[in-house]
């Protein structure tokens, strides 16, 4: 009757078909998988040992809730439902489990919320008892002939079950009294203690040195622009080595390393090495506060700061050409067991904890890996892993330690979809160690990487479709699954993939962690550190003699996370992880979970509570909690935010930015809700299940969304929870990293599409006008590539000016042109503002402000200032604020609410949408100066409420003018108000620079009107024009009243400025104008593309983003200054520099100035 027999020590199993139970029954067929085994006699009843197997194999018996109990008397089946919820398997025995058995409840039908059927009856009724039951798994013994047979859900391992309760069976039943379940259950270890090998491996130093002196030509290091020998690398990083000593870093201090992805980041760690200095490295994008926090925490004495991120006090350049002794850098510094790396846990912020590795550790496995992956000797390994991440020490001491290259790649090459990729084929990489969320990007591969040999996953779990993934792009590659951790050093733990479509079937979603490495043990313990058994849940412990030494200055720590007696008596070290998992015969340890608040995120290890500490730090926040959720595939952040106040709403993308710089890029949530409250369960913990609940959002179908455009808003939608993401932020602003956007390039993009320079640095609508651009656009030059760049940090690069006008600026004691002042009219440096400002020193006898416009504040300068303001632009009410951006974030929220609506222009100032967002209006967002697009959305959301149509006269960055004409009627035809934002209109547009309406003679179609005192006006501050109806309310909103207004010595500026507009406005104007056709007739003849504008607001705009670091320092060595702006800034995909030219200019300058520039791009290299 049994079939597919398998031995196991003495016991006789075998794998059954339902119809071995003794009854043919095609409906248990279908549902169940059964297997049976013989058991043993002996002193306890199988029901005792049936009940301990069902608390203990939690992941066979998924409920440990409570198992219905059936036993036969006679003709009769009497059932019992046993409650199993407070069994512990460390403290309670067979001989308390026999008690409860006593004392279960007797029932009449099975609860078929039970889930487990325990039976003692004879086969026949057992299947009727499954049958109508429907439980998930039921076991039953057979009395008469002792066998045991146990009938899972047909996806369950069966065969592996069997195996492993036949010979937990057989140590239960022999069992003492008073032995706790788990010791009583667990089979004597087969962990042995290994003496310590009498061939250990070569170290790190001796190897390398070895290496370059057999092969010196033997490229070590390949980057996109050279090739550095074995020979070359020693040498460089004996100089390095050298220069440390001299600079007086001595053998066991700690060196910090903030380096650069390159080779001389790979010559000073090999020269820290040499010379015996313990080495850390830091990631250069992460906060300075950030680094200098590592520093601390390391107890480092020194720090390279290889990257000039500005780290006060640290070596920013190393390894002179005065050389170093020969033969000083050859023996070995350093022994096995002592400190020579430090590397701060992923899972921090603000207190990152420090882990003090072996030297030997870190090359422990190579030669072990070598022979059982097939050969990495001489190999090309790609450097892909992050900056500060452990995993880069493997991708620069394995290649060195086996003879291979170091390929390191661009920084963009490893963050745009098709890019890494074709990197890898392009530089024939034959190993690489990414994590598994780096996988979005190899599926951007064009053809198959023939080249690539090894594919090493670390960092996070991975799944069988990423397999998939892989095996598809490089079919010749070995798939290998690593685990370890920052404390165990090196990945001790290993999954070789079999990609077999039948062998990849036959594995669970989730790959295997495995096996241990050479001299390596994963195991599986319960709390109180005892061996699981197989299918049992427990914590997951490396043991080994190579795991980390401990945290750096955290005894504490150190004695709870690693330890000894695993077994009991044991020496050898372990380290408990803090992973759940349990263990398969056929596959190794299998990882579950987290025992603790930490997940991992693309491989970085994150305490939810630590971040959750570091929103409680923000503005406003009087409580937080973070958790962990799936988006799209992938591990991400959500923070609850509980204000201070009920009625103060984070705007999600302004959190992270100011969150930005307390954490590490990779804390960052991706969801920001502002909540009242947090939900509570029963026993006072916050519910997680219910703010879980809070963010489920359905996966965008992008198959039932039609367009490019509403594709791209819907997976924003998706990925940030915000119905209208702003599509003028940037990407990585919005929570879009590289990976999601490969996802979202991949829904959107058809095959072919061109994706070079498509970064998360662009915003949503310039994503948008790339992937639509026909290329009719000729820029001045063309790019000359690499890296894309982030805003460049003025102030930081050139400090504060010593001097400023509207046509000179200077820095540093050295003039520059000035071509980006907001002082359009020039009236900063007009003599009647001085001599107005003289006259109202004389006579003031105060010159700033004493409190709020509502209250104390509003004196009769202030009155002067309205006066004139209403008689420039012939309003019946104006409202003062202390700043346009405080004027916008006031006004609309004044005039919005809830029940209202507002559709905004994609490409208006930012002090504009925020306005929105804090308005609580449902905000619609319609294309760039598109009055059909915005017809039709104001004629698809009717609200009950008022609908505001919100825009800019002059775009800031574009330096386009609005279609008055046109937004006035879809006002008027939609029953809607018009706001329109004129700070850089007025003083600019129409007869007199009475702004916009003047322009195209259309007086009074304006609702609302925000206006700067800042730009052509002189004194700073904003203002909003109304009806004295609308100004009332304005008044009384808290932008108003709870904000101190400007002084009088502004407001008395302001109207000096005012009224001498409405003198001289003509000439003031039209000398503006004039300047503007000369300086761009001149950019234009120069071959420089300044896009739409039609204003004194002039872009110069170029092919690539870095392009705006290039020509910025080109315009800055030719003596002018320009305005910087990133791509997330600028009016299209690329780089872009903005000139505002101003009435104080004088032609001939502009003139000049214009072949200034165009000479600066002929000292570029680039053709004109």
């Amino acid at each position: 009757m049994p079939r597919d027999e398998i031995t196991s020590g003495t016991e006789q199993l075998s794998t059954i078909g339902n119809d071995a139970i003794g009854i043919d029954s095609s409906s248990l067929d279908r549902a169940y998988r059964s297997g049976a085994f013989k058991a043993p006699d002996g002193p306890w009843e199988p029901l005792v040992i049936a009940v301990a197997l069902h608390v203990l194999l939690d992941r066979v018996f998924s409920a440990r809730s409570a198992i219905v109990l059936a036993t036969s008397d006679g003709l009769d089946v009497g059932l019992r439902l046993l409650d199993i919820s407070e069994v512990d398997p460390e403290r309670h025995t067979l001989a308390d489990l026999r008690g409860l058995i006593a004392e279960a409840a007797v029932i009449d039908e099975i609860d078929f919320a039970a889930g487990h059927l325990v039976s003692v009856v004879d086969p026949a009724r057992y299947v009727q008892l499954v049958e109508r039951s429907g439980v998930v798994t039921a076991m039953n013994v057979d009395a008469r002939t002792g066998q045991v047979v146990v009938s899972l859900p047909r996806e369950g391992v069966t065969d592996e079950v069997v195996e492993v309760m036949a010979a937990a069976w057989a140590a239960g039943m022999s069992s003492w009294p008073e032995i706790p379940l788990q010791q009583a259950f667990t089979c004597p270890s087969t962990i042995v203690e290994r003496a310590a090998p009498a061939d250990e491996p070569d170290l790190f130093v001796t190897r390398f040195v070895q290496l370059a002196r057999a092969f010196p030509d033997r490229i070590a290091i390949e980057t996109a622009t050279r090739s550095i020998s074995y020979a070359e690398l020693d040498r460089t990083a004996d100089r390095v080595a050298a220069d440390l000593e001299r600079r007086g870093v001595r053998a066991g201090d700690t060196l910090l390393l903030v380096p650069n992805r390159d080779e001389t980041l790979v010559a000073t760690f090999v020269a820290a090495l040499k010379a015996g200095i313990t080495v850390s490295i830091a990631d250069p994008d992460a906060p300075a506060g950030y680094i200098e926090e590592c520093a601390r925490v390391a107890g480092a004495d020194h720090v390279a700061d290889l990257a000039g991120v500005g780290i006060a006090g640290a070596f920013t350049a190393l390894g002179d050409e005065s050389g170093a002794e020969p033969e000083r850098y050859v023996a070995e510094r350093f022994r096995r067991d002592d400190c020579a790396i430090v590397t701060f846990t992923s899972g921090t912020s603000g207190t990152p904890k420090a882990v003090r590795g072996r030297y030997g550790s870190l090359t422990y496995f190579f030669d072990w890996m070598d022979d059982r992956f097939g050969s990495l000797r001489d190999a090309r390994f790609g450097m892909c892993s992050s900056i500060g991440h452990d995993p880069l020490q493997r991708d620069i001491m394995t290649p060195l330690y086996l003879g291979g290259t170091i390929v390191v790649p661009e920084s963009r090459s490893s963050t745009v979809s098709e890019e890494f990729p074709r990197w890898l084929a392009a530089h024939r990489v034959q190993v690489v160690c990414i994590n598994p969320a780096a996988i979005r990007l190899l599926a951007g591969a064009e053809g198959e990487l023939a080249a690539l040999e090894s594919v090493f996953l670390v960092g996070a779990a991975l799944t069988r479709a990423q397999v998939r993934t892989v095996a598809r792009v490089a079919p010749g590659a070995r798939i290998v699954n690593l685990y370890g951790s920052t404390e165990t050093q090196r990945a001790v733990g290993y999954f070789e993939v079999d990609t077999g479509a039948e062998e990849l079937a036959g594995l669970p979603d989730v790959m295997p962690v495995g096996s241990g490495m050479k001299d390596v043990e994963v195991l599986v313990v319960t709390p109180g550190r005892r061996v699981c058994l197989p299918f049992q849940t427990g914590q997951i412990v490396v043991r080994s003699t190579q795991i980390a030494l401990g945290y750096v200055g955290d005894p504490e720590l150190t004695a709870v996370k690693f330890c000894t007696g695993i077994p009991e008596g044991s020496a050898v070290p372990a380290y408990l992880t803090g992973d759940l998992g349990y263990r398969s015969p056929r596959l190794g340890v299998l990882f579950v979970g987290r025992a603790d608040q930490q997940i991992k995120i693309n491989g970085y290890r994150i305490e939810l509570d630590h971040v959750s500490e570091k929103c409680r730090t923000m503005p406003a926040v009087k409580d937080a909690v973070t958790i962990g959720f799936e988006l799209d595939g992938t591990m991400a952040l959500a923070v609850f935010l509980v204000p201070v106040d009920a009625s103060i709403r984070f705007e999600p993308t302004a959190f992270r930015a100011s969150l930005a710089e307390r954490v590490p890029k990779y804390m960052l949530p991706q969801r920001v809700v502002t909540v009242t409250g947090l939900p509570m369960t029963r026993n006072g913990k916050v519910d997680v299940a219910a703010l879980r609940a809070m963010l489920s959002e359905p996966v965008p179908n992008m198959d039932r969304v039609v367009g490019t455009a509403a594709r791209v808003r819907d997976y924003l939608r998706y990925i940030t929870g915000l119905d209208e993401p702003d599509m003028n932020a940037p990407l990585d602003a919005l929570g879009i990293d590289s990976l999601r956007l490969a996802a979202l390039l991949s829904r959107v993009a058809g095959p072919g599409t061109p994706r070079s320079g498509l970064t998360n640095a662009l915003s949503a609508a310039q994503l948008l006008a790339a992937l639509t651009d026909n290329g009719t656009r000729k820029p001045a030059t063309p790019s000359a590539g690499g890296r894309a760049a982030s805003q460049l940090d003025v102030r930081g690069l050139l400090g504060p000016a010593s001097g400023i006008s509207e046509t000179a600026i200077h820095f540093r004691g050295r003039r520059f042109d000035h071509l980006c002042s907001n002082s359009y009219l020039g009236l900063n440096s007009h003599p009647v503002i001085r001599a107005a400002m003289v006259e109202f020193a004389g006579k003031s006898t105060s010159f700033g402000s004493h409190g709020s416009g509502a209250i104390n504040g509003y004196t009769t300068e202030h009155q002067r200032l309205v006066d004139a303001l209403r008689a420039l632009l012939r309003c019946e009410a104006v409202t003062l604020y202390s700043s346009g951006y405080l004027a916008n974030v006031s006004a609309i929220p004044a005039i919005a609410g809830s029940d209202d609506a507002l559709f905004i222009d994609e490409r208006c100032h930012r002090s504009l949408l925020d306005g929105c967002l804090l308005s609580g209006a449902a905000v619609h967002i319609y294309r760039h100066n598109d009055p059909d697009d915005l017809r039709g959305q104001l004629r698809a959301f009717p609200v009950d409420g008022r609908r505001v149509i919100v825009c800019e006269a002059i775009f800031g960055v574009g330096g386009d003018i609005a279609d008055l004409p046109a937004l006035a009627a879809c006002a008027r035809e939609e029953n809607a108000l018009l706001f329109v934002d004129e700070a850089s209109s007025v003083g600019q547009l129409g007869p007199g620079g009475r702004g916009i309406e003047a322009h195209y003679g259309m007086p009074g179609c304006i609702d609302i009107r925000v206006g700067s005192l800042a730009k052509a006006f002189v004194g700073g501050g904003g203002f909003v024009t109304s009806t004295a109806e609308f100004a009332e309310g304005l008044q009384r909103h808290r932008g108003a009243t709870f904000s101190t207004v400007i002084s009088p010595m502004a407001a008395a500026l302001g109207a000096e400025s005012v009224e001498l507009l409405l003198r001289e406005g003509d000439e003031l104007v039209g000398r503006l104008a004039a300047n503007r056709a000369t300086w761009t007739t001149a950019l234009h003849a120069a071959g420089f593309d300044t896009g739409v504008s039609a204003t004194a607001i002039v872009p110069l705009l170029f092919p690539a983003v870095e392009d705006t670091a290039r020509w910025f320092h080109a315009a800055l060595d030719a003596g002018v200054f320009l305005l910087p702006l990133s791509g997330a800034w600028s009016s299209r995909p690329g780089g872009a520099l903005r000139s505002t030219v101003t009435a104080a200019h004088e032609p001939e300058v502009l003139l000049d100035v214009a072949d200034r520039l165009r000479r600066a791009g002929a000292r570029l290299g680039v053709a004109e």
